[in-house]
């Protein structure tokens, strides 16, 4: 599985504000910090497995667009992906 590149990442508003104030020194040390690490990595792991997690919903006019769409997926891409809720 490819990991996450983080030039890829796009950063919100919010997210941008806190880097540019951690890039600057603009930061209070917390007194619990092996708490806070823990809990950070944790946010980070769900966050990476959101992000590895690719979805695609497709719907289509007929069953034979369906199959003929699942064949050229097959064709493609093997059988690394799934079907949920066909």
């Amino acid at each position: 599985m490819k990991g996450i590149n983080p030039e890829e990442i796009k950063l919100t508003p919010y997210e941008e504000e806190i880097e540019r104030k951690i890039e600057a020194g603009d930061y209070e040390l917390v007194e619990n910090f092996e708490e806070w690490r823990k809990r950070l990595q944790r946010m980070a792991k769900e966050t990476k497995r959101v992000l590895m997690k690719k979805e695609l919903i497709l719907e289509f006019e007929s069953p034979e667009t369906k199959e003929k769409a699942l064949e050229i997926l097959k064709e493609h891409l093997g059988e690394s992906f799934r079907i949920i809720g066909a």
